[in-house]
């Protein structure tokens, strides 16, 4: 029985102990201890994630907001939109941080011809399909 009481008391001493506060919390800037703290980078499109023009119309980037850490920060932009060629243009908007580490988004317009919109084609097709 008194074994019981012996070892609960050097159970809770031990507890005790190990709960102190550690008095030296003035970690260099940037780290937790011996963790070196790391932000990642944030991207966001402004706008439509798809948009659609006609050959020959003007596109307006409607841009990208980059945050690290809560601060602004410069975004790359990969592929161009050329709206006198009908195509689908993929752009990717990157961001990156100081170790390297990058967040991205991304944006497809799609330019249509001019001679897509003046084809008729109503009328009555045939299909080989046989519903039984």
């Amino acid at each position: 029985m008194k074994i019981k009481y012996l070892i609960a008391i050097i159970f809770s001493i031990t507890a005790f102990a190990a709960c102190n506060k550690d008095d030296n919390f003035n970690y260099p800037e940037g780290t937790v201890g011996i963790s070196k703290i790391i932000y990642f980078p944030s991207v966001a499109i402004n706008g439509d994630r798809l948009i659609i023009l006609k050959e020959g119309d003007t596109y307006t980037e409607p841009g990208v907001v980059a945050t690290l850490n809560g601060q602004p920060v410069d975004a790359t932009t990969t592929g161009a939109v050329n709206t006198a060629v009908p195509g689908v243009y993929d752009l990717t908007y990157t961001a990156v941080n100081e170790q390297g580490y990058s967040a991205s988004d991304w944006r497809t317009v799609v330019v249509i011809g001019n001679d897509v919109s003046s084809n008729d084609l109503s009328g009555t097709f045939k299909s080989s399909y046989r519903h039984y």
